[in-house]
């Protein structure tokens, strides 16, 4: 398995090498299953982990001292990807998601390209023929998960397609 991105050190935190961590996303229920990060493309022990207000403080069995611990300073954490593939039953991790298509009312309308986090819920962001749009993730909108077929059954207003909804931006490469 690969290696996925998952926050960045942003700074030594106290004298006993610990770090200052920001996660890229709120949804850390995978937290609980981690024993190891890759910064550098080297593996290091988790020791510790903890919540602080807007950040997390690390601790890694390789440093023990604040010098050692600013040496990293800036650099991007990873996780082993399989961290972040659930099995049928479970919620999915968003990422799985990447690359299903949307059906709304038996049509396939888009397919999941990329996320945005929002303080009320997380967003699709959806390339469809017209461009691309942002689609609340929200369990009112979502009516099933088909993992095999990799689709996912919604109903949202139709007007969530329209020019007016519509981005300016590309996510993938595509020139509009």
């Amino acid at each position: 398995m690969g290696l996925k991105l998952v926050g960045k050190i942003i700074d030594a935190h106290g004298i006993k090498g610990e770090f200052k961590i920001k996660f890229l996303s709120s949804e850390v229920e995978w937290l609980d299953s981690l024993d190891f990060v890759n910064i550098i493309e080297t593996n290091y022990e988790l020791v510790s982990l903890r919540q602080n207000k807007t950040f997390w403080i690390l601790k890694l069995a390789e440093f023990n001292d604040r010098n050692s611990a600013e040496t990293l300073k800036g650099k991007d954490v990873f996780a082993d990807e399989a961290l972040f593939i659930t099995s049928d039953g479970e919620e999915p991790f968003l990422s799985e998601l990447a690359g299903f298509d949307v059906e709304v009312d038996g049509r396939v309308r888009g397919q999941i390209v990329a996320f945005k986090e929002t303080p009320a819920h997380f967003l699709l962001v959806l390339k469809t023929y017209q461009g691309y749009f942002e689609i609340p993730y929200v369990d009112h909108f979502i009516e099933e998960i088909l993992r095999p077929e990799k689709k996912i059954k919604m109903k949202f207003p139709e007007d969530l397609l329209s020019e007016e909804y519509k981005l300016k931006e590309s996510f993938d490469g595509d020139e509009e």
